[in-house]
């Protein structure tokens, strides 16, 4: 035995236009909760990774100084945070480097400005001692003195061109 119900065709239509309203409610809700869900994620994950990127890209040009914020979730926030230390540690190595060549650039210099004054004071002093120990002609004399003068003055040139340098 079975039991037939039958609605009139008024119910039947009004009870179709409910469901359809239902249905497009339903549908907004998800578009506005979808909505709500794409801010959170973009607010949370996306736009602090986005500013992270500009930062190492900063980095890449060389600008220590570029902010990145510590906003994000955890991971993210980690993530700054890392990178962070990490340019703080290669800008450390950088300076240090800098330090380090300017140290070995000094050091050069220092070597090659012993060894140009070395080579006047030798001739200086050898012909000091010749003066010294010798009996020499008036002319010879001279000529000593002349050397002696010549080996002056490229040092005092010397100095001179450090005194410019600097």
């Amino acid at each position: 035995m079975t039991l037939t119900f039958l609605k009139s065709f008024d119910e039947a239509t009004a009870f179709l236009q409910n469901v359809d309203r239902w249905i497009v409610a339903i549908g907004v809700a998800g578009v506005v909760a979808g909505s709500v869900l794409i801010f959170f994620v973009s607010t949370t994950f996306t736009n602090p990774l986005s500013r992270l990127v500009a930062g190492v890209q900063a980095l890449e040009r060389g600008d220590f100084g570029y902010p990145v914020d510590l906003r994000g979730s955890d991971e993210v926030s980690a993530l700054t945070a890392a990178f962070q230390r990490m340019r703080q540690t290669l800008q450390d190595a950088q300076r240090r480097l800098l330090d380090a060549e300017r140290l070995a650039t000094i050091g050069r210099m220092a070597s090659t400005i012993s060894h140009d004054m070395r080579h006047p004071l030798t001739a200086i002093l050898a012909y000091a001692e010749f003066l010294a120990e010798r009996d020499l002609t008036d002319v010879q004399r001279n000529d000593f003195f002349q050397e002696i003068r010549i080996a002056v003055n490229r040092l005092m040139d010397e100095i001179n061109s450090l005194l410019g340098f600097s």
